[in-house]
């Protein structure tokens, strides 16, 4: 990825920037994952590395083409919460920074019903059982059972209707978990419900819908350089997170 058509800031919960733009990174990887949990994979020279910025109430923008467009995109942000430092052949010491998006606060939250009550035992439309899941554990009781978070941070949810009728049961669980066990209900059920904590850039806002997230660009000219829409197209590959496995008996 060309990081000429990005910009990377860092910022706090509250999104008042710490540090940026990052002029010197190197690589970028990210990943935005409907219903889990994404990561992002930056590559930067040490020398441009603070090792105060690497720390779970700080997180990376991504920024999208901030220099071109008149309404810059936030793509997404990533809480920073793994770090490691090599050294390139010249001596050149790269800081590679990991991060995990919007997502994960879902995974910092628990459902704390007791196994037969009504917040535990729900029934009902899909997405406002999720909808009920998440107001509960993270909106109701913000900084008390699992991870609390810095109350400065603005967390909403968006939640629609058209989910199949599910019945489901969480007690002590993950919020994350449990919502992806409302989403495997449902599509048994026929309809896929789909969630996702889009970063705005003061906290996140969380989508709960059926229909598929993004536009339907089909009937739209594609890309491509013969028909003049895409130029100067580049290709790259990287084998660095690839795996091998063995079968032993």
């Amino acid at each position: 990825m060309s990081l000429y058509n990005y910009e990377l800031y860092i910022v706090d919960t509250s999104g008042n920037r710490v540090a940026g733009p990052l002029t010197e990174a190197l690589y970028l990887e990210w990943a935005i994952v409907l219903s889990g949990v994404g990561t992002c994979y930056l590559e930067i020279n040490a020398a441009d590395w603070n090792d105060a910025w690497f720390n779970d109430r700080l997180l990376l923008q991504v920024w999208r083409q901030p220099r071109f467009q008149a309404s810059p995109t936030l793509v997404q942000s990533y809480w920073l919460m793994d770090y490691g430092k090599r050294m390139e052949a010249s001596d050149v010491a790269i800081a590679w920074v990991r991060g995990y998006d919007m997502n994960a606060v879902l995974d910092w939250r628990i459902v704390t019903g007791a196994a037969g009550s009504t917040e535990a035992q729900k029934t009902g439309d899909a997405c406002m059982v999720m909808l009920e899941y998440v107001q509960e554990a993270m909106l109701d009781t913000y900084t008390t059972a699992g991870r609390a978070l810095d109350t400065a941070m603005v967390f909403s949810v968006v939640g629609g209707t058209g989910g199949p009728s599910i019945s489901y049961t969480a007690s002590r669980g993950r919020l994350l978990s449990v919502l992806q066990g409302c989403a495997g209900a449902a599509i048994t059920r026929g309809t896929a419900v789909r969630f996702w904590v889009r970063a705005i850039e003061t906290g996140g806002e969380m989508r709960i819908v059926t229909a598929p997230l993004g536009s339907d660009r089909r009937a739209q000219t594609p890309f491509s350089p013969e028909m003049g829409t895409l130029y100067e197209p580049a290709w790259e590959y990287r084998g660095g997170r690839s795996a091998t496995y063995g079968y032993a008996g």
